[in-house]
């Protein structure tokens, strides 16, 4: 029940994990897997353009993201999604995972210098009075929401119909419109979906982009912590 179906690799996936799908498929099925994910983000996008970003008719978009890749995609285990990296792999998703977050925050203040942005641009201010309410949204809600629909659906979706760079391209513009429509968009957030989606189709493993999506925010909510108002 946990493993993933074996299946022979198109060259595009060869080393991508989940990104794999047992034959090339054909024109119908290449329109209908990029149709169901036109469908998800718009879907998610309205929500966010109405101001419902914690309202139930946005969250209801993960059971219908993972009912549809039953559907759409019968060769994929979704328990296989939420186990670890391979065994082999482990140590050195740990240690990419923590140079990505060391490195991070001096990566976020050369190109935000090089970008002409603010430090504190995109990050709102957190009151103390709710701080552990900001910070569950923060680290645990929207990685975890956002994983889901803009890696691992759209990832298993568009990787075995456009290939992975051009899924690692649609992610970025997503999630970059995203935060956007958030109001809290600067271009690192575009780069940080490619990065996410890259992680998630190496690794195949959902928990390697939802840890590096926590550490983002955290960094992120520290950051405006340490600037204050």
């Amino acid at each position: 029940m946990f493993r993933r179906a074996a299946s022979q690799e198109s060259p595009d996936s060869r080393g991508l994990g989940l990104a794999r799908c047992p034959t090339p498929p054909g024109i119908g099925r290449r329109l209908s897997l990029a149709f169901s994910v036109a469908a998800v983000v718009v879907w998610d996008f309205n929500c966010c353009s109405l101001g419902m970003y914690w309202h139930w008719a946005r969250f209801a978009i993960v059971p219908v993201c993972l009912c549809g890749l039953v559907i759409l995609r019968p060769d994929v285990s979704l328990g296989g999604i939420l186990l670890l990296p391979p065994r082999e792999e482990k140590r050195t998703w740990l240690y990419r995972i923590a140079i990505l977050v060391v490195a991070y925050p001096s990566v976020k203040c050369v190109l935000t210098a090089c970008l002409g942005e603010s430090l504190r641009e995109g990050t709102t201010p957190i009151d103390t009075t709710r701080l552990l309410y900001d910070l569950g949204r923060a680290l645990v809600v929207a990685p975890i929401f956002e994983e889901t629909v803009y890696r691992v659906f759209l990832g298993e979706c568009l990787a075995p119909a456009v290939g992975r760079w051009v899924t690692i391209v649609a992610s970025a513009a997503a999630f970059g419109v995203l935060h956007m429509l958030y109001g809290n968009y600067t271009h690192i957030t575009a780069v940080a979906g490619g990065v996410l989606m890259w992680a998630y189709l190496r690794s195949g493993s959902a928990l390697v982009p939802v840890v590096l999506h926590c550490a983002w925010n955290a960094t992120t909510v520290g950051f405006a912590l340490a600037l204050g108002p």
